[in-house]
């Protein structure tokens, strides 16, 4: 089992269904961000977010989006 997330990757989200990843955002820390950990400084990597689409509902049919 792998522990990164790439694009175009099957996964299960919190809602019923199977989603594919369709991209993927890098945060970093900057001025405005309100609460920076100790070890961490301006420019330092974040947590990314993670954009998903539908594609199976959770009786495995196939969601037709446009």
């Amino acid at each position: 089992m792998k522990n990164t997330i790439e694009i175009r990757d099957w996964v299960k989200s919190y809602s019923k269904g199977i989603y594919r990843d369709e991209k993927i955002l890098d945060r970093y820390y900057d001025e405005s961000s309100s609460l920076i950990p100790e070890n961490k400084r301006i420019g330092d990597q974040e947590n990314s977010i993670i954009l998903s689409k539908r594609f199976l509902n959770s009786k495995f049919k196939k969601i037709f989006q446009l």
